[in-house]
């Protein structure tokens, strides 16, 4: 939620340079949001309930900026002041609410995906452990022998993504912050229905992996690319077919041996269409059991899916999905750590609005093939 996150720009940085007060800014900024919901109640805070117009002539004089327009016309002249605190509430205000709207979800990639970090637009490789064969038994007095481990190589890139947005004069004027928290809510939501739509692109795509075989295929893993991950009969989501499913999933081997790893799946994805019908098989409610419960234990050693369902998926395919953090079926790869959306604004000197962009570095490519099965669906 946004509490738990630095929701405001420059309040806990005093290396901004771009923000004089920061505790200045920051009172500022919780009283705005306070009258959307989007921070806590603060009786005491001296900027309850003060206009726009009332903030921006507090920021002129805490600048020692003469005050010589009208209060209507302070706005537009802020624009005209680097030493003012008055662009930096803005933009705190702005960015408070792109990561209200960025947590806003529920989406599913932030439950079935894996996230890498990458240093530059470059493609970076990733490698999995292909899974050890079983512990040999080792006569006395004889030496452990030592195995080769086996990998997956997988890459992944970034791209750039973006929208802008912002408020006019006349808005900031009339004392329409609405405008501005509204949109910027909308942004935010707008970034991680994003990486939504990407990520689901790469399930449908079903790529070519460097093994020669695509993401999901029937092939057996003793050929050349197969993987066994692909229903041979296609069908719609029901408990045989789940459980069919399952078993593939869990008897995917290591190589040389054919050890089972056993991945159990996490999730059944599937599209919006079909979440009723999978209500019916499925029965688990999606972030079912508070983390780490009991309840959520048992339910995971029981081998139960949760369900996931998304209106990026359009046909009747569905999925199944381990853990991420035992086998990510994609990943999504963030630039150097910004794992949300990044905000920068400016004032418009020629209209006085106030003007922001949302940017996003982020790719998605697939992960570790044994992390996920796929069935093509029944047409009825």
């Amino acid at each position: 939620m946004l509490l738990n996150k630095k929701p405001v720009l420059c309040l806990d940085d005093m290396r901004d340079t771009s923000c004089r007060n920061p505790a200045f800014v920051r009172a500022a900024v919780m009283a705005v949001l306070e009258q959307s919901g989007l921070a806590p109640s603060d009786p005491g805070s001296e900027f309850r309930g003060m206009r726009l117009t009332e903030i921006a002539d507090r920021c002129a004089r805490a600048a020692d900026i003469p005050r010589t327009a009208a209060a209507a016309h302070l706005l537009q002249v802020q624009a005209l002041y680097t030493t003012s605190d008055w662009p930096a509430i803005l933009n705190g205000i702005a960015q408070s609410a792109v990561l209200a709207g960025w947590d806003a979800g529920p989406f599913a990639w932030q439950r079935y995906c894996g996230t890498v970090d990458l240093r530059s637009f470059r493609p970076q490789d990733r490698v999995y452990v292909g899974g050890f064969g079983l512990f040999a038994k080792i006569p006395e007095g004889e030496a452990i022998p030592a195995v080769t481990i086996p990998g997956y190589t997988s890459s992944s890139s970034a791209d750039s993504y973006g929208i802008g947005f912002g408020v006019t004069a006349e808005a900031l004027i009339n004392n329409d912050i609405q405008a501005l928290i509204d949109r910027a809510r909308a942004v935010g939501h707008a970034a991680a229905a994003t990486i939504e739509s990407v990520s689901c692109s790469v399930l449908k795509a079903n790529p070519v992996l460097r093994d020669g075989g695509t993401l999901f295929n029937g092939t057996a893993i003793d050929g050349n690319g197969g993987h066994a991950n692909k229903a041979l009969v296609d069908a719609g989501i029901s408990s045989t077919a789940i459980a069919l499913g399952k078993s593939a999933m869990r008897r995917q081997s290591a190589e040389k041996d054919g050890r089972a790893l056993n991945i159990r799946p996490r999730f059944v994805l599937a599209s919006a269409e079909q979440e009723e019908e999978a209500w019916a098989v499925v029965g688990l409610p999606g972030g079912f059991g508070e983390a780490g419960s009991d309840l959520e234990r048992y339910l995971l050693q029981s081998g139960r899916c949760e369900l996931l369902t998304t209106p990026y998926l359009q046909d009747n395919a569905w999925f199944l999905a381990a853990d991420p953090l035992v086998a990510p079926l994609v990943n999504i790869a963030f630039l150097n750590g910004q794992r949300e959306p990044s905000l920068s604004s400016r004032f418009n000197f020629r209209s006085g609005g106030f003007e922001c962009v949302a940017r996003l570095d982020f790719g998605a490519a697939a992960g570790d093939w044994r992390g996920g099965y796929m069935n093509a669906g029944s047409e009825s």
